[in-house]
């Protein structure tokens, strides 16, 4: 009697497991789902994180070279105008007067103000008056303010930097562009140096810290630049 009483226990017990997951059981499970999805998240958290920086990188790298690139084009392309100043740098402002692509000559202005290196540029000039007056348009840029000078120069995207240094080559060593004299001659009349590096130093996050740029003068061979 008493053993037929246990195995109907018994039999009732496997029906009732049989019919559904007990509290505990669904507490386990509950648990299990929720770390996993934890897991989950953390890892997808981490991969947006990973997308963001990696856009970042790409987005500076393209501005620096985008600006590099700029920059050396239009030190190739230098163009004396009048028997003016065709380059000249004063700390933080890089002038030049350059070839334009489609004729005449324009004044581009290299500036850096605020942790931003930025590139303005005239429209093009080939009438002698304008051509006279467009150096003395380049150094008072600056101070222009918003009037029509300076609305006549069309600007470019910046490239975020930290500082901007710039060192001449001239007589075969580095001098400071500030305060080194040019040598004109018949191929140089304004003095162009031998070589010019461009220093930025870069606020990260694809690359920090400074990093050196350097243009040679074409026609110019030079040894341990």
């Amino acid at each position: 009697m008493h053993t037929s009483s246990l195995m109907n226990a018994h039999q009732r017990g496997l029906r009732d497991r049989s019919g559904g997951l007990t509290l505990i059981e669904l507490l386990v499970a509950l648990g299990m789902v929720a770390l996993l999805t934890a897991l989950a998240w953390r890892g997808l958290d981490g991969l947006l994180q990973a997308r963001v920086v990696l856009n970042e990188h790409q987005q500076q790298m393209s501005a620096i070279s985008a600006g590099v690139d700029r920059w050396r084009a239009d030190l190739h392309a230098l163009e004396v105008v009048q028997s003016t100043g065709c380059v000249e740098w004063d700390g933080k402002t890089l002038r030049l007067t350059r070839r334009a692509e489609g004729g005449g000559v324009v004044g581009v202005v290299w500036h850096w103000q605020e942790g931003q290196w930025q590139r303005w540029q005239s429209s093009p000039v080939s009438d002698p008056p304008a051509l006279r007056a467009l150096w003395g348009q380049l150094r008072r840029w600056p101070v222009v303010g918003v009037g029509p000078e300076r609305l006549a120069f069309e600007s470019e995207p910046a490239t975020p930097v930290r500082s901007v240094s710039l060192g001449y080559y001239r007589f075969n060593t580095w001098t400071n562009p500030q305060s080194s004299v040019g040598v004109t001659s018949a191929d140089n009349p304004c003095g162009v140096p031998d070589a010019i590096r461009l220093t930025l130093d870069l606020p990260g996050p694809a690359w920090q810290g400074p990093v050196s740029i350097h243009w040679l003068r074409p026609g110019v061979a030079l040894g341990g630049v």
